[in-house]
């Protein structure tokens, strides 16, 4: 089977859909400077993946639990480490960042997200 097959078939379960945001540099109006959230990318297929949810302690009013949140992607998408990811899952959008290098391959792209706190 050719790698364009595989791809083809891995890109069959992306049911989801991402917009990318970024942090650029800026100058105001008023001639200072600054960063700001600038959408950099919409529409991408992608897919959500939720890794064992776990409970990492429990207080005596609430248990914490932590959950690992892998976003998976074509091979030829770019999410820079930090970005803002926005994913739309039915008519639902779930809010993340990037938190760090994506793992690359040939068919397709994983990256790891978080909570993002930071809106757009």
């Amino acid at each position: 089977m050719s790698l364009e097959r595989i791809a083809g078939a891995f890109a069959l379960l992306f049911s989801d859909t991402c917009t990318v945001y970024e942090y650029r540099d800026t100058r105001r109006s008023d001639g200072s400077t600054g960063s700001e959230l600038i959408k950099v990318a919409e529409g991408i297929p992608c897919r959500l993946s939720y890794d064992n949810i776990k409970r990492v302690y429990q207080t005596d009013t609430v248990g914490h639990s932590m959950q690992t949140v892998r976003l998976f992607t074509g091979a030829d998408v770019e999410i820079l480490p930090g970005s803002v990811v926005e994913v739309t899952r039915g008519s639902k959008v779930i809010r993340y960042k990037s938190s760090g290098i994506p793992a690359i391959y040939r068919t397709h792209r994983e990256l790891l997200l978080e909570p993002a706190s930071t809106q757009a």
